[in-house]
């Protein structure tokens, strides 16, 4: 068996095997194997004698389509079996607003105002550039490109520092 029998993205998850008496002599060997590439384990694993468990680690590929995996066990005629579901990892990007407001900024005055990106999906999240339009507005707090792990987010600021009173309109 495995710590999780349902993964999403790319881990090492800890496995164990189990033998229903301890093992003698110079230990115990089974055999390991995966039926899919996105699962690799060791060939095989030794109980030590006088035990009768041991331990070895499953590496999980990220997958891009929901798959069943299974691992397989075996030490001669007996084999079991533990299976695996493995979710694709999707990429999610959100932004704290899809606006902000600098009313009644003064001219010559920079004012400014944050905007949180962050990466609300199941894999990460690779941002190319950032880049912003509109006379007097800048943007600055990341440096790109930028690499947003799952739940991990970024602070941009936008600065407005207007030439001249009226009415402005930018884009980020």
């Amino acid at each position: 068996s495995c710590a999780n029998s349902s993964i999403t993205g790319a881990i090492t998850d800890a496995c164990t095997v189990a033998l229903n008496t301890a093992a003698s002599g110079n230990g115990f060997t089974v055999a390991l194997s995966s039926n899919t590439s996105a699962v690799t384990v060791p060939a095989s694993v030794t109980v030590a004698a006088g035990a009768s468990t041991a331990s070895f680690s499953a590496a999980v590929a990220s997958v891009s389509a929901a798959q069943s995996a299974t691992l397989s066990a075996s030490a001669g005629s007996v084999v079991q079996s533990f299976a695996l579901q493995l979710n694709a990892a999707v990429p999610s990007l959100s932004v704290s607003s899809s606006s902000v407001s600098f009313c009644n900024a003064a001219v010559n005055t920079a004012t400014t105002q944050s905007i949180t990106l962050s990466s609300t999906g199941t894999a990460v999240v690779n941002i190319s550039s950032a880049a912003i339009s509109g006379a007097g507005f800048s943007v600055s707090g990341a440096a790109f490109p930028l690499t947003l792990n799952p739940n991990q987010t970024a602070t941009l600021t936008v600065q407005f520092d207007p030439a001249a009173a009226g009415a402005a309109s930018g884009t980020l």
